[in-house]
């Protein structure tokens, strides 16, 4: 189980991670596209010996407004354990 905060408001929220999905899937490609109203994340994994040819193994759809808190997130996530000062 997983437990988000929402920085809003001091609510917790706890959300259920089937079995299924626990242990993520690997991607080593990415598309992205956007419309006015949703911003779409395609993953996918293409083999090293079948470089034209790949599986897509998620697709994740948001909206602007969530798309930019991601895109924060993630810019934080990644200062925090990639930044210059490691």
């Amino acid at each position: 189980m997983a437990d988000f905060k929402q920085s809003a408001q001091t609510t917790e929220l706890k959300i259920n991670i089937s079995e299924a999905l626990q242990s993520g899937k690997f991607s080593n490609v990415a598309q992205i596209n956007a419309t006015d109203l949703e911003v779409t994340f395609d993953f996918a994994y293409v083999a090293p010996n079948s470089p034209n040819e790949g599986v897509l193994v998620s697709r994740i759809v948001l909206s602007p407004k969530h798309a930019e808190a991601f895109k924060n997130a993630l810019i934080d996530v990644l200062d925090k354990h990639y930044g210059e000062n490691k």
